[in-house]
């Protein structure tokens, strides 16, 4: 891994985000979780995020269709003392099937034992 990408076994490669891609990236969160309100009967924490604030806390990496560059997927993580949290993980919907979900999961992995951490954690819903 190096500070500009990151690469997981399945050949998924992550590259920071910019600027430029907020907007997409904002759009792509609210389209991954959409769904969830009905799931959840809650909104869910992205859809009721501040990015402004998200963008400044967290690293943000993307995945890139390969057909045109738009974005395919999208990885939140706080790097903390202790671990990296794993903010929100969310492939576009119309990019489910192709494996970006796992291969966040890993990238998020990779780059927790990148640093002097050697731990992801990650938010749950609790049953009940």
């Amino acid at each position: 891994m190096s500070a500009d990408e990151i690469v997981t076994a399945s050949g998924v490669r992550l590259e920071p985000a910019t600027a430029a891609d907020r907007a997409a990236i904002v759009a792509l969160q609210h389209d991954a979780y959409d769904a969830n309100r009905h799931i959840l009967g809650v909104e869910p924490m992205p859809l009721q995020a501040d990015y402004d604030a998200i963008f400044a806390a967290h690293e943000t990496w993307v995945v890139r269709a390969e057909r045109d560059g738009a974005i395919a997927a999208v990885l939140f993580l706080e790097v903390r003392p202790n671990d990296v949290l794993i903010w929100s993980i969310a492939p576009d919907p119309a990019s489910q099937g192709r494996g970006y979900g796992k291969a966040l999961l890993e990238a998020a992995e990779i780059r927790a034992c990148a640093g002097p951490v050697l731990r992801a954690s990650l938010y749950r819903r609790e049953a009940g």
